[in-house]
């Protein structure tokens, strides 16, 4: 038979027990909260970013004389980054690189090809040899076979160029180019009412196409 007393210890230390399995999941959960928030606010930062490097690059093609669609085209290649995932996939993942060496190579010198390897992304590649062709399409119908991500729909491409017939105007071109941008990290309800925020990039240069080339 256990004492009265022992007994009462050893109750107490199985509530302590309980107590601190709770809190320890409270603290967890607060903290995953933290890191995820601070995780998609930097995703968000990113994207901004992106969007204003692309109203620059669409502006620089306006001002140059390439007309709206190829301004189009050029920011939504800025924009990859933060566009989901490529739809007309065609790529199924396959690096022969990486497949031959796990299957030639012993766990030893394995590990030591990833460390001492430069690493690369086969379906990067891929996307990125695409680039060229997709800024050379003539139309829409063409681009979209080249090059289509699931984001590129919510991404819209607006100007307000001088149009004047003064070669000397240096009335600048805005180029403001806005996204609504999915928030996809879990949990993300906690810090947004919306699935989706509207972001936007700006950006103002010079328009000088006048003095070299006709507006194509």
């Amino acid at each position: 038979m256990i004492p009265a007393t022992m007994r009462t210890i050893r109750e107490f230390c199985l509530r302590r027990d309980g107590q601190s399995l709770i809190e320890a999941c409270l603290v967890i959960f607060l903290i995953s909260l933290i890191f995820t928030g601070i995780y998609q606010v930097s995703r968000i930062y990113i994207a901004k970013e992106l969007l204003a490097n692309a109203a620059n690059r669409s502006a620089r093609a306006e001002s140059v004389g390439f007309n709206h669609f190829m301004a189009t085209k050029a920011a939504k290649v800025a924009v990859i980054p933060s566009s989901g995932q490529l739809n007309n996939r065609e790529f199924n993942g396959f690096d022969p690189i990486i497949d031959n060496a796990a299957h030639s190579m012993s766990p030893g010198q394995l590990w030591s090809f990833a460390v001492h390897s430069t690493p690369t992304s086969t379906q990067a590649e891929f996307e990125k040899a695409r680039i060229p062709s997709y800024l050379e399409s003539r139309d829409n119908w063409q681009a979209q076979h080249i090059l289509d991500y699931s984001d590129w729909n919510k991404i819209t491409v607006h100007s307000s160029p001088s149009m004047s017939d003064n070669p000397y105007d240096t009335t600048p071109i805005h180029m403001q180019i806005t996204q609504k941008y999915e928030l996809t990290t879990p949990l993300h309800r906690a810090f947004s009412a919306t699935d989706e925020i509207d972001l936007k990039g700006e950006s103002y240069i010079e328009n000088h196409y006048q003095l070299y080339l006709e507006k194509l």
